[in-house]
């Protein structure tokens, strides 16, 4: 599928579009997940090897304007990884999310940036408000590693977990392990129908140190 087509007199720069991808996603697996980081890290240490490194608000922009060609990329490497490691995998799997910050605080009333799928939410963990979208990832366990990345989806800030939760009924085998937020005995339900348990931790009470008698559900 066509995602991205140049058709402008410099349909051919000698900085390439797949130089712009392979630098980001270099600097990504390196631990920079900033552009600004990124291309001060490429010019501090492999320069020679990109020679025609553009400067870095021609490098910002146009990769912006690759950002549609970069979920077609992820999704194609969970697919071939999946098929990599299918011998391997197991039936349980782990969900959660992820809050992508765009604005945070006081900046996060005004924020207009993607505005089209970003809102504002409150992220209990960092007790901060942010407008913003967040990552739900659902990932299948393999023994003695990492679990392998399976679904992957972005909703605005504000979208609950479980709604996402819901939208995988179906895709999912074995037993799901997930935090509070996924919770609801309605979704339990429908999933164990289909043979699958949502397994969600039983917490205690605020104030309460210790469980009472009979009144875990663990």
């Amino acid at each position: 599928m066509l995602k991205y087509q140049r058709l402008s007199n410099n349909w051919q720069p000698d900085f390439t579009d797949q130089e712009l991808l392979t630098v980001y996603l270099f600097g990504q697996l390196q631990g920079h997940f900033k552009q600004k980081r990124i291309h001060e890290y490429i010019l501090q240490h492999f320069a020679d090897w990109f020679a025609d490194l553009p400067t870095y608000q021609s490098f910002n922009y146009r990769l912006n304007n690759l950002a549609e060609t970069l979920p077609v990329i992820v999704f194609e490497l969970l697919r071939k990884l999946g098929e990599s490691y299918q011998d391997y995998f197991e039936e349980d799997c782990v969900i959660d999310s992820m809050p992508i910050m765009l604005a945070v605080r006081g900046r996060s009333l005004q924020a207009k940036v993607a505005g089209e799928i970003a809102n504002q939410s409150y992220c209990a963990n960092k007790a901060i408000y942010y407008h913003g979208v967040k990552m739900h990832l659902l990932a299948r366990k393999r023994g003695g590693q990492l679990p392998q990345p399976e679904m992957l989806k972005i909703t605005p800030a504000a979208d609950h977990d479980l709604r996402v939760l819901q939208e995988f009924e179906g895709k999912i085998l074995g037993n799901a392990f997930a935090d509070k937020a996924y919770t609801d005995g309605y979704t339990e339900r429908g999933f164990k129908e289909k043979g699958v348990i949502i397994c969600t931790p039983d917490k205690k009470r605020k104030n309460q140190e210790v469980y009472e008698v009979g009144g875990s559900r663990l």
